[in-house]
């Protein structure tokens, strides 16, 4: 497919702004949706061209924000025929078994899985109605391998094995329909200033920009060969079990 109009769902200084960037480098209008408007508009002014970059601030789990994205972009730009999901957990979640309570086990849910369900929910029209006879729509969630392997945080985990699970159930329906649905997994250290911060010491970085190569290329994939659930890390990173 030709990705042309994308909405791109948890956007901060890492995987979701290399990713905005990517596409509006390659002609796409694109709307990056984060709660910190300052963040947004800077993000918008150093975007290159020639596509655009429509920023929409805002609570992503919110079921009004999320339904006016969807219909601002399409009244703006057409159909949106692509929806990138990249929203991340909360900042305190529990660690442990000890500290794990049902309100944490919640509040990941509503982050990773409930918003998943929403943003696709309201753009599943678009993305079942293809502008042309050779295009799909796409679905790509982003996760990391607390989807596939024990984690720290319990509440955390659970959430990422569930939106894994969710992802795979979207891809097998909604693949029938002409959806390419797929699941990016990072399983290295995604160079991001949050992270350097707190891991100086840490040698091994996975570049945002060549994540966003990656997205870039499987959106684009032809419907012969669509990739399902891919992972990245950088050379040297470990590689764990799927």
């Amino acid at each position: 497919m030709d990705v042309e109009t994308a909405v791109v769902v948890g956007v901060g200084p890492g995987l979701g702004a290399a990713i905005t960037k990517r596409f509006a480098s390659e002609g796409v209008a694109v709307a990056p949706v984060a709660r910190s408007a300052d963040y947004l508009e800077e993000l918008a002014a150093d975007a290159p061209g020639p596509g655009t970059v429509d920023p929409y601030p805002g609570d992503a789990t919110d079921p009004d924000h999320v339904q006016h994205v969807v219909d601002a972009v399409r009244d703006a730009h057409g159909a949106v025929d692509s929806l990138v999901l990249n929203v991340p957990g909360p900042d305190r979640a529990g660690q442990g078994v000890a500290e794990t309570t049902p309100e944490a086990v919640e509040a990941c849910w509503r982050l990773q899985v409930d918003a998943a369900v929403r943003w696709t929910n309201a753009a599943l029209d678009d993305l079942r109605t293809p502008a042309a006879a050779d295009a799909s729509g796409a679905v790509l969630a982003t996760n990391s391998m607390a989807a596939t392997t024990a984690s720290g945080s319990p509440a955390r985990g659970a959430a990422r094995h569930g939106l894994r699970g969710l992802v795979r159930a979207y891809a097998d329906d909604l693949g029938e329909q002409g959806v390419h649905v797929s699941h990016l997994l990072v399983g290295g250290w995604l160079d991001k200033p949050s992270l350097r911060e707190r891991f100086p010491d840490h040698d091994t970085w996975t570049d945002p920009d060549d994540v966003a190569d990656a997205v870039w290329h499987v959106l684009n994939q032809p419907a012969s060969a669509w990739t399902f659930e891919f992972d990245v890390r950088a050379s040297g990173d470990d590689v764990r079990p799927m």
